[in-house]
């Protein structure tokens, strides 16, 4: 399943029967408040035009409409959302909804709400009731919404629906009438005032396929106009006559002959012309030209593939030209796939020492060229340099998975703590990707595996992580995955004794009272959470007791706050 949310709009016959459907609008993972507050009139429950055996929501449309303009007017005095691409959203949004609006919307919710376990027409029974208490559902999302949540709001939402119910005939009818209105009111201005631009707008409102020969005579007599460059370009774009949009854009280089855009778009009208020797001329000029390293280096290896023009030679005759951090990422990879490893190994290094100072996007993309060139490294056999390159660049989440796949899963718990501590990927999903499948037997469910003698080896190399990232992994295999307790006991015991700092020895010793609480073992808890207070304000954890579930170990707790 999708797990979408769907909109629809709809009339019924003399009989009450859907005579008509229209497809609106669908969102992923989320019930959007607009589709709610379209529903929100008149509000009823029926069968699910997509699902057997589950319901949908319906609601008059045009009060549900007047609902909706009301609420974008709350909706920007609220300030939640950038107001410029709200406004542009909704603009899209409310110009495809009043296209395809008929009498009644139709919220069908139920593919998302059977994302979880429950009963799903009790739960679209309760969005119904909620809908009906209008004001609060609108209090509700104003309350609980952020600036990040535009599929909450809906607005951003795909409008080309996977669970089609729309009338095409209709639809082409409606886009047909549409297109019409646009290219009559941009003739009559023609007819007032020609000008290169309205010349192109009228263009886009015309068919490639079926208007081929008016759009490029349109064209002509935009640029019979002489435009601005700008206007020029675009006109050289819209050509789809091939020499004369070569012709266009090679007068616009006479004028600017170090514009990239230019040298990128003969050689794409050069490559629709299969002319692979200029399309390489032009793309390697763009190469040279562009601020952006490693721009259209992809490009310029499929252009290599298409003209059969020997790789390694291009790029060494590139480079000899172009800054080193633009081109030498590609002759690294180029050499590891001619088998010339050591001096790709060495290649490597030169790029790294080039640009290690450099600002920081210089570096993020070196990045995502050194996880390739270290995986074609342990993809040709040359292991031992693939994870050299990967320690170095600090990728060890792919270190981590080389080791698990070898089933060295001690080593491979190691790269994945050192990757957590490194910042590049949460704690959650390493963990997960080795002790997911634990089982309450101490195995994995598809490796052999005893758990606690995986972390042994892990014990020995504990110096080698800060206290606090040990602290972490030992609260997340205690909350979330390992059934034994005595994983993370060992973990926080062998790293009190090296921690110096007071507030991560309080955390350390706070889980351990939680740990050896959850364990019954009362005494030993009311020893160590004593320690994390003394080594930290009471209020520091205040909250955190609060929240503490009934037990055994409450009691204890209440005298220790009291102490």
């Amino acid at each position: 399943m999708a797990n979408k949310s769907y909109l629809y709009s709809f009339n019924k016959n003399n009989k009450e029967k859907i005579s008509k459907t229209f497809d609106i609008s669908e969102q992923n993972y989320e019930i959007p408040i607009v589709y709610q507050i379209l529903v929100s009139k008149d509000t009823q429950i029926v069968n699910s035009k997509i699902f057997d055996d589950t319901h949908a929501i319906v609601g008059k449309a045009k009060e549900g409409r007047k609902r909706l303009d009301a609420f974008f007017v709350k909706l920007f005095k609220k300030n939640i959302f950038e107001k410029k691409e709200l406004k542009g959203l909704q603009k899209m949004f409310i110009e495809h909804l009043d296209k395809y609006t008929l009498d009644y919307f139709l919220f069908e919710p139920a593919e998302i709400i059977s994302m979880d376990d429950v009963d799903v027409n009790k739960e679209i029974n309760n969005i119904k009731n909620k809908i009906a208490d209008y004001d609060t559902l609108i209090n509700d999302f104003f309350e609980s919404t952020d600036s990040d949540n535009w599929a909450k709001l809906g607005i951003d939402a795909c409008t080309f629906l996977e669970m089609s119910l729309g009338d095409e005939k209709e639809v082409a009818k409606i886009e047909a009438v549409q297109d019409n209105k646009k290219v009559v009111e941009i003739k009559k201005k023609l007819e007032k005032k020609p000008t290169a631009k309205l010349y192109l707008q009228l263009t886009r409102e015309l068919d490639d396929d079926k208007d081929a020969d008016k759009i490029d005579a349109i064209i002509d007599k935009a640029v019979a106009l002489n435009p601005s460059s700008e206007i020029l370009f675009n006109c050289a774009i819209n050509y789809l006559d091939l020499d004369k949009k070569i012709a266009l854009f090679n007068n616009l280089l006479l004028k600017n002959p170090e514009n990239p855009k230019l040298y990128y778009w003969l050689a794409s009208a050069y490559e629709d012309k299969e002319n692979w020797k200029m399309t390489l001329t032009y793309i390697i000029k763009d190469i040279e030209c562009s601020k952006d390293p490693f721009k259209n280096i992809g490009t310029l290896e499929r252009i290599i593939k298409k003209g059969q023009f020997d790789k390694q030679e291009v790029f060494e005759k590139i480079s000899k030209k172009v800054r080193i951090k633009k081109i030498e990422a590609g002759l690294v990879k180029c050499l590891i796939e001619k088998g010339e490893y050591q001096k790709a190994f060495d290649m490597y290094y030169k790029v790294y020492d080039f640009i290690k100072d450099k600002e920081e996007d210089h570096w993020r993309q070196h990045q995502s060229h050194s996880l390739y060139i270290a995986r074609s490294f342990i993809d040709k056999d040359q292991t031992e340099k693939g994870l050299e390159i990967a320690i170095h660049d600090k990728q060890y989440y792919l270190v981590k998975d080389y080791f698990n796949e070898i089933n060295e899963f001690g080593k491979a718990l190691y790269w994945a703590v050192k990757d957590i501590e490194h910042g590049q990927n949460g704690l959650y999903w390493h963990i997960a990707s080795l002790l997911m499948e634990y089982k309450d037997d101490g195995k994995y469910a598809s490796k052999d595996i005893d758990v606690p003698k995986l972390f042994e080896s892990f014990y020995s190399k504990i110096n080698d992580f800060k206290p606090k990232t040990i602290v972490k992994l030992a609260k997340q295999l205690r909350t979330k995955y390992a059934k034994d307790l005595d994983i993370s006991i060992k973990l926080l015991e062998k790293i009190i004794p090296i921690t110096k700092n007071n507030i991560v020895l309080a955390k350390a010793n706070f889980q351990l009272g939680k740990i050896h609480q959850q364990k019954d073992n009362l005494e030993k808890a009311l020893i160590y959470y004593k320690t994390a207070f003394s080594l930290n304000e009471i209020k520091k954890y205040q909250s955190k007791i609060n929240k503490l579930k009934p037990s055994k170990g409450t009691g204890f707790l209440g005298r220790l706050l009291k102490d």
